[in-house]
């Protein structure tokens, strides 16, 4: 099937089959157990369980981008950890967290195959690992999240899809002969750079707020960055998958959101998630453009925006994840950059 006669709208019920027979054999395969399929729903139709740990994965396409969120209770992820190394896990951990992201990427390796048979050309990004307690992903307003729920003898998981249409770009740059090999270290720093322009640009274009990068920060092996609101988008290339995390803590979001919105804001709500996901979503369009002019031609997913309490955000320990810590007047925020080229 040629790309120019495929349409897209949302994910539909041939793709929700693919991916729910997908989970059914990454978990039968991993963990040798056979979970039960519920039901797929529309977010918000029900009640779901608040996870406490969970994996995160852009998705981009020439016909749509969208987002993949595999979420367990803490309960249910130790269970099948405990099937998979087949000994008992009692704690989430450093050395087990990364079966989320890997139980994600499994499952889009069988998804992906039928998906590309039909011409969509999918890409997927580096998964992110979030960790907490009781943990919400939000999505911009008005979005169409379908839930597939999945049962095991310890409780419910589910995998979240959340897709739109692509809108047509600009049209390209003349004479951008782009590279498919590997990034070479001068080329990585001008990747990061890239980045840090896209973030500085987007905050004084919304807000006329200054903030200064500290690109030299090296994170210590237990330093652990305190943040309650998280906004993170997957992005993918010919050279390099990746994805792109803003961290706030919620003072500092709530002195932001005053200084964008021009009034004082002292609660969390809805439209903050909204705005956070703005703000991400501007940023890696404007840091696309500046990549374009350098010859590097990136996609990127939907934003999706993680909030809770204890939370920490990761990348799968075999990929390079940059932590910039950006300084302002309303206090300190951090950017992830996580790549694999």
């Amino acid at each position: 099937m040629s790309e120019s006669n495929i349409e897209f709208s949302e994910f539909n019920d041939e793709w929700l089959e693919s991916f729910t027979k997908s989970t059914v054999l990454a978990f039968k395969l991993q963990c040798k157990l056979d979970i039960q399929v519920s039901s797929s729903f529309c977010r918000g139709d029900r009640t779901q369980i608040k996870p406490d740990i969970g994996a995160i994965i852009g998705i981009t396409s020439a016909q749509f981008r969208g987002s993949a969120g595999l979420w367990f209770p803490k309960s249910v992820f130790l269970h099948l950890v405990s099937h998979m190394f087949n000994e008992t896990t009692e704690e989430i951990n450093n050395e087990n967290e990364d079966a989320a992201a890997e139980f994600l990427n499994i499952i889009f390796g069988y998804v992906k195959t039928p998906m590309n048979q039909l011409g969509y050309e999918v890409e997927i990004a580096i998964p992110s690992i979030v960790q907490g307690h009781e943990i919400e992903a939000k999505y911009f307003k008005g979005a169409f999240v379908q839930v597939l729920p999945f049962q095991t003898q310890a409780g419910e998981f589910y995998v979240e899809l959340l897709s739109e249409a692509v809108t047509p770009d600009e049209p390209p740059l003349p004479n951008i002969q782009e590279s498919q090999n590997p990034l070479s270290h001068e080329e990585q720093a001008m990747f990061f750079m890239s980045f840090i322009q896209g973030t500085s640009h987007t905050l004084k274009l919304q807000c006329g707020l200054e903030i200064k990068a500290d690109p030299s920060f090296q994170k210590p092996p237990d330093y652990h960055i305190p943040f309650q609101i998280a906004s993170t988008i997957g992005i993918t290339s010919k050279r390099v998958n990746g994805s792109y995390v803003m961290k706030f803590t919620q003072e500092v979001l709530l002195k932001l959101a005053s200084k964008i919105f021009e009034e004082p804001i002292t609660k969390y709500d809805s439209d903050i998630d909204d705005m956070v996901s703005e703000l991400v979503n501007i940023s890696l369009c404007i840091t696309k453009r500046i990549l374009k002019q350098e010859g590097h031609i990136i996609e990127m997913s939907l934003p999706t925006v993680i909030r809770g309490s204890d939370l920490q955000f990761s990348a799968p320990k075999k990929q390079k994840v940059t932590i910039i810590p950006f300084q302002s007047e309303i206090g300190l925020f951090y950017v992830e950059i996580g790549i694999s080229s």
